[in-house]
């Protein structure tokens, strides 16, 4: 069985009650889903993708830019060690970062293909405008103190006038236990309107998946797996923080297992034993004077208490700020 992706970063093995989690020091970290104990940790890789068998690929974090998109291939069973790692031709200016900026994304999916792996990059660009820059001053005899004004990279040059950007995309066929790679498309490329579009959403903040079950109140929204219902109801004012109460039903009989409460209506969540393991976004509330902040990140509840067990941070890989002029 391969695992579940409960948000981008965050994939779940409902069999072995693990979660891999792309940690905020740049690591993968194996989460122990009864008491949200740390399993194993790797640098081998930054975040994961995709779950197949005891295998887990990876997307590398890398410093220096050589045109490649590197994944790793790592054994669950072996403490996270590289079991190969692929080499992804990429086309020149596309550059495979993980954090998502106000005019750049790169995107990678991986979904299982007969034992390999269909691996998608997406790579969003667009111009940012401005007021062009003045004439450098400078004096007679003097050398410029810096880096004359940049143009945009040429591709945008050439196929995104101000205001639009570019959508490149390829896919790949790769083989988990020895790294193959085999291409499955040409690179495509194409302009579009406006700023960064489907990359730029934060991760975690996925629509909900809505159900239609006759014998559970509405709303219904489905697990990340699908094998859960839950019924969110609104039980107190903006007093209470945690105003909603969620009801869990399992989706083939349609009986309540457990209930708790939480701060919104929704967010993804699966259903591991007594266990549910939620994706939370970050968010700041003022607790009598004083303003406290929470990160990203996944919580755990006992479903048969209603308490919350543990929580281990997920690193954030949206970044709003603008590129340095």
């Amino acid at each position: 069985m391969s695992g579940v992706e409960l948000s981008p970063g965050v994939i779940v093995d409902p069999e072995r009650a693990e979660a891999y989690v792309m940690s905020p020091d740049g690591n993968i970290v194996s989460i122990g889903l009864d008491q949200g104990l740390e399993v194993w940790r790797t640098d081998k890789a930054a975040k994961p993708l995709l779950l197949s068998g005891d295998l887990l690929l990876g997307q590398v974090e890398r410093t220096e830019i050589d045109g490649t998109l590197r994944i790793a291939s790592l054994k669950t069973r072996e403490q996270g060690a590289l079991a190969s790692e692929s080499v992804v031709p990429l086309p020149a200016g596309v550059t495979p970062i993980i954090e998502q900026r106000a005019n750049r994304a790169f995107i990678v999916k991986a979904q299982p293909l007969d034992g390999d792996a269909a691996v998608s990059w997406e790579f969003l660009e667009r111009r940012l405008t401005g007021l062009p820059p003045g004439p450098m001053e400078v004096l007679p005899g003097e050398e410029p103190s810096g880096p004359l004004p940049s143009a945009a990279p040429p591709v945008l040059e050439s196929m995104a006038p101000a205001g639009l950007g570019i959508v490149q995309r390829g896919a790949v066929r790769l083989s988990p236990s020895d790294g193959t790679v085999t291409p499955m498309m040409e690179t495509q490329m194409e302009a579009v309107p406006g700023a960064v579009p489907s990359a730029g959403i934060a991760p975690g903040t996925e629509s909900a998946r809505d159900a239609h079950l006759p014998n559970i109140p509405e709303p219904q929204f489905q697990s990340a797996d699908g094998r859960h219902i839950l019924h969110s109801e609104r039980v107190a004012d903006d007093t209470e923080w945690d105003r909603y109460l969620w009801r869990i039903f399992e989706e083939s009989t349609q009986q309540q297992i457990g209930e708790f409460r939480y701060h919104s209506s929704f967010s993804p969540f699966i259903i591991v034993g007594n266990r549910a393991v939620v994706m939370s976004q970050p968010y700041e509330r003022r607790i009598g004077g004083e303003l406290v902040g929470e990160p990203r990140q996944i919580r755990s509840f006992n479903l048969n208490t209603g308490s919350q067990i543990w929580r281990q941070p997920v690193r954030e890989t949206t970044n709003a700020n603008p590129p340095p002029p």
